[in-house]
């Protein structure tokens, strides 16, 4: 058996998500310097699937500027990683988050769950004090996976779920002191726009929605 196969070895209904992973989870809960890592999706997230071309990364400036504002380590999950350089990614986003965005997951997965699985394997060797993952392929992870902030692929990143990382962010870090860097600044308020779709998430009791392409 080749060690594919040895690793494809597993319970399905007996999947771990515990928010504190690496080689050793108890050893992880002791080192509390260690922070919280995002793992981040493009498409579907950062623009909506199907965009035209110009639209790519519209969804970017809002994203960013919430994270500026946290101690939060960002690692890209998105297989742009396959045809893109680290470098060429960073530069995508202000200067106040490219120093966040320290690498990308590894290989991909073949089989079940594989976007939780790669940020699993990226886990045990860059542990993490808590993390979560914004993906519009929910079924990529298990079932009601509790570290996943899904997106509604034909929307990408809405303020619904921009509020859910946000609530996380500000339980998981300090925040971050004030940058003067692009989208740095002031925590991003909710306007009028927002309204409805704030109101959807309230109606569902602060969950995004499930809807998929």
């Amino acid at each position: 058996m080749d060690s594919t196969q040895t690793r494809l070895r597993f319970n399905t209904d007996r999947i771990e998500t515990h928010s504190v992973v690496g080689a050793s989870d108890t050893a992880c809960m002791a080192m509390t310097h260690l922070s919280p890592i995002l793992f981040l999706d493009f498409d579907g997230v950062l623009h909506p699937n199907r965009c035209a071309p110009t639209d790519c990364f519209c969804l970017l400036p809002p994203l960013a500027a919430t994270v500026a504002q946290f101690d939060v380590t960002v690692v890209i999950s998105s297989t742009w990683r396959f045809h893109k350089s680290l470098r060429w990614i960073k530069q995508l986003f202000p200067p106040a988050v490219r120093k966040q965005i320290v690498g990308t997951t590894g290989e991909p997965w073949p089989g079940q769950y594989a976007r939780w699985r790669e940020a699993r394997d990226y886990l045990r060797d860059h542990p993490a004090s808590d993390w979560r993952a914004l993906d519009d392929f929910d079924f990529e992870f298990p079932p009601r996976c509790p570290q996943l902030i899904h997106c509604a692929g034909d929307r990408g990143c809405t303020r619904v779920e921009l509020d859910i990382l946000a609530d996380w962010l500000s339980q998981a870090t300090a925040p971050r002191n004030r940058v003067s860097d692009e989208y740095g600044g002031a925590p991003i308020s909710r306007t009028s726009s927002d309204h409805e779709v704030a109101t959807d998430r309230d109606a569902r009791g602060g969950q995004p929605s499930a809807t998929k392409l």
